[in-house]
């Protein structure tokens, strides 16, 4: 998310600049003039309460012919934002450890783990899914093995965050050599890319040839407003 394509509606528009995070880092940023991070992973929450209050702003004449009244009213609805918004994020957050939302705290601190671990968002989630439902994941949550006696003293909800946690994501180098075969003429990968993708969270027959996270964790990576 930047500023102008930021929906009141809820909607994802304007996908040149996008990307999708890999890696978990709250500073992780993709477009390439975006230099000083101001629409940084971690600070869409704050931008997206500075964007509501720019269209606020623009709502004045609208509202009222008086201002000052204008502002009155349009003030809480801004000032609310950012409460409304952390409620969110952490009711999604408690979903995807497969708690209640007052144990969102337990998912902050999983964060961390994945951030000093340099893991991989999507995959870390996704293991958590299969260790709940009693599935063998092998050594894939090893790095996490100083948070997870806390989290499953609490008998995480599989089914919860079965819903929450997506198999399958379009990764970055997915896309792009999907995009690639396209250009060359071949729609064929990008056909079969559409159908996994329209089922993200259940491993079909598919599934398991667009879930590998690239080899360089994507650094470097940048997208541009004519990608």
């Amino acid at each position: 998310m930047n500023t102008d394509n930021c929906s009141i509606a809820g909607e994802t528009i304007d996908y040149g600049p996008c990307a999708m995070l890999g890696v978990y880092h709250p500073d992780t940023v993709y477009s390439s003039i975006d230099h000083g991070g101001r629409y940084a992973y971690g600070r869409q929450p704050q931008l997206m309460a500075w964007n509501m209050a720019r269209l606020a702003e623009t709502l004045i004449p609208l509202v009222d012919d008086n201002p000052d009244r204008a502002i009155e009213r349009l003030g809480p609805m801004v000032e609310g934002i950012s409460d409304r918004f952390a409620a969110s994020r952490k009711a999604m957050l408690a979903r995807k450890i497969g708690l209640a939302s007052d144990e969102a705290a337990l998912a902050d601190a999983l964060l961390l783990q994945l951030q000093a671990g340099q893991l991989d968002m999507t995959r870390s989630f996704d293991a958590l899914t299969r260790k709940a439902a009693g599935e063998d994941v092998g050594d894939e949550l090893m790095p996490l093995a100083d948070w997870l006696p806390a989290w499953q003293q609490r008998r995480p909800n599989a089914g919860v965050m079965r819903r929450a946690n997506p198999r399958v994501i379009p990764r970055n180098h997915h896309v792009e050599a999907v995009l690639a075969s396209a250009v060359a003429g071949d729609l064929a990968p990008i056909r079969r890319f559409l159908t996994v993708l329209q089922s993200p969270y259940e491993q079909g027959e598919d599934t398991a040839n667009w879930q590998d996270a690239p080899p360089d964790a994507d650094r470097g990576y940048r997208t541009f407003c004519g990608t």
